[in-house]
């Protein structure tokens, strides 16, 4: 989703949506009504003053709707949020590709509000990625413009160093969510991360979890007891 407007792409192969493409050959006017993505934080993360997002593959599209909001929060005076963080982790090279502009949107909008400080850093697995794969030039362009995110290849983020990072700088007192949406392993992970947090870091302020596992169908939510 790009700030002011919605865009859905899909592949006319499936049992769905190839229906979809004969009916929009028909009309080029065609409503249609979409759910999801399917769950949500068990918190407001614009109570928090720092928030973390830990994504992998389409649970994206979750954090992106997070930020969003918490964008829009911020502008009204609705917020409290000050530091915005965003890892997302991805393995096709394509993929990262194509959500560049989406990025590049929500930063040049976070740029905005100087009450609001939006990172993003992206980190593709696939081992044999070749640099010239994401278009140089672009990134260049967003750098720059200082709206480009951070692009790490053929490693996994140090999840456990960024949330101490984060914890560390959050105001005491002023309280920091962790949300995390994608496969099974990794939303497990963050929990334990959040779980296993150093006891000091966690008496200087409120630290909330939320998880959510995106699966073949929908997603399932759990709440990290306190």
């Amino acid at each position: 989703m790009r700030i002011g407007r919605s865009e859905v792409s899909a592949a006319p192969s499936a049992v769905i949506t190839s229906p979809s493409e004969s009916l929009s050959r028909r009309s080029p006017a065609v409503v249609v009504e979409v759910t999801g993505p399917y769950g949500q934080a068990n918190f407001i993360p614009a109570t928090y003053s720092s928030v973390l997002l830990v994504v992998g593959g389409s649970g994206v599209s979750f954090a992106l709707g997070v930020i969003e909001g918490l964008l829009r929060d911020c502008t009204a005076g609705d917020g409290r949020t000050t530091s915005v963080e965003l890892v997302w982790t991805v393995r096709e090279s394509d993929m990262l590709q194509y959500m560049l502009p989406y990025f590049r949107d929500i930063l040049a909008a976070s740029l905005a509000i100087p009450t609001i400080s939006l990172s993003i850093r992206l980190h593709c697995t696939t081992t044999s990625f070749p640099p010239a794969a994401i278009a140089t030039h672009s990134l260049k362009h967003l750098r720059e413009a200082g709206i480009a995110p951070t692009v790490v290849y053929g490693t996994r983020p140090d999840l456990g160093a960024i949330l101490s990072s984060l914890a560390e700088r959050t105001p005491t007192g002023g309280g920091l969510a962790v949300c995390s949406c994608g496969p099974q392993p990794l939303v497990d992970s963050v929990a334990r991360l959040v779980d296993g947090m150093d006891k000091a870091l966690k008496a200087r302020t409120v630290v909330e979890c939320s998880s959510e596992c995106v699966r073949r169908l929908g997603t399932t939510v759990r709440r990290l007891p306190r």
